[in-house]
């Protein structure tokens, strides 16, 4: 089963994607680097049985070094006003049993000195609980890595290196 936060009347689910690497599913943990378009996925439903859920707002609380990509945000594939990540939008009344989809794009910035950022969508309507569920994106990154000269003179400076140190002669 998916994590989901849950009140007596609406749930919420978040999940996200990579695009820029061709991720076809939706996951709680997201792997991503710096200038990645990320996917997030928000299922909104209300589980009660009898109660409507009037006025439903979503809203995603980006962290820093995620930055909405515009005009991306969709209820039920439906291209909506952005908003999403400010004041939240509106997707309206869920009645008993209904469900509605949330997405819209981020785009992977730069970070510093953190590698794991949380992403934290919450759903609230009239006299109902606030619900909220969390998405990860794990930024990944060879430290150094572009730092290090890989050409063929540097190529041949370590493994002559090398050899000297495993050989013990000069």
């Amino acid at each position: 089963m998916i994590d989901q936060q849950t009140d007596n009347v609406l749930a919420i689910t978040k999940l996200g994607r990579n695009l820029s690497n061709g991720d076809q599913s939706y996951a709680k943990v997201i792997r991503a680097k710096k200038g990645d378009v990320i996917e997030f996925y928000i299922l909104v439903s209300n589980v009660n049985s009898t109660k409507y859920a009037n006025n439903t707002i979503v809203l995603d609380k980006l962290p820093v070094g995620l930055n909405y990509y515009i005009n991306t945000t969709k209820i039920d594939n439906i291209a909506n006003a952005d908003g999403i990540t400010a004041s939240g939008i509106s997707i309206g009344v869920l009645r008993p049993g209904e469900k509605k989809i949330v997405t819209f794009q981020a785009i992977a910035g730069e970070i510093i000195g953190q590698y794991t950022l949380t992403n934290i969508a919450e759903a609230r309507a009239d006299n109902v609980n606030l619900v909220s569920d969390t998405a990860t994106v794990t930024y990944s990154a060879v430290l150094g890595a572009s730092t290090i000269a890989t050409g063929p003179v540097e190529t041949g400076l370590l493994l002559s290196t090398l050899s000297i140190a495993i050989t013990g002669s000069a």
